[in-house]
């Protein structure tokens, strides 16, 4: 069992070899749930099971928690399911390359449904927001500015000769 902060979120990986299925006298069948238990951790947002097969394939079954979401994961290696649970068959890598592959695969999709939840914040509140509102406040800034300018023109002015400060400002 591994546990591991991925860059958005903690993720589980559990790998079973076929040495580990020897040596508990257990058949494929008996680990089916345990993909389960890896979303039971505090924290975890996603998680997968790797079980390696006598015909040298990796079984990869997938869970998340909403919003995050794996039938994109298994779809990519020939697999299915829906947004919180599903599975694949890795084939011609060993169980360490699937986990590696898987790993890699679980980060992207919690960077991606983060990004995405993001971007969709922020149109929204881009919607939200009145164009007119944004003009006026930048008008209302420019006359702040020009406000300040002409007051320090003014203020140099009060020091200057007046002819000398009408070159500055120009005539009028």
């Amino acid at each position: 069992f591994i546990y591991g902060t991925g860059i958005c979120g903690s993720l589980a990986l559990q790998t079973l070899s076929l040495a580990d299925f020897r040596a508990c006298h257990a058949l494929p069948e008996h680990a089916e749930n345990l993909v389960n238990q890896g979303l039971d951790v505090t924290g975890v947002s996603m998680a997968a099971l790797l079980k390696e097969s006598e015909s040298g394939e990796v079984r990869c079954s997938l869970r998340a928690v909403a919003p995050f979401r794996v039938e994109g994961i298994a779809k990519a290696y020939g697999g299915g399911g829906h947004g919180q649970a599903a599975g694949c068959t890795l084939t011609g890598m060993s169980l360490a390359e699937a986990a590696e592959a898987l790993v890699a695969a679980l980060d992207t999709a919690q960077s991606d449904t983060v990004v995405n939840a993001i971007s969709q914040s922020l149109e929204k509140l881009s919607a939200t927001v009145d164009p007119a509102l944004i003009e006026s406040k930048r008008k209302a800034a420019e006359i702040r500015a020009a406000r300040k300018l002409l007051k320090g023109f003014q203020s140099l002015r009060k020091g200057m000769r007046e002819e000398d400060a009408d070159d500055l400002v120009g005539p009028g």
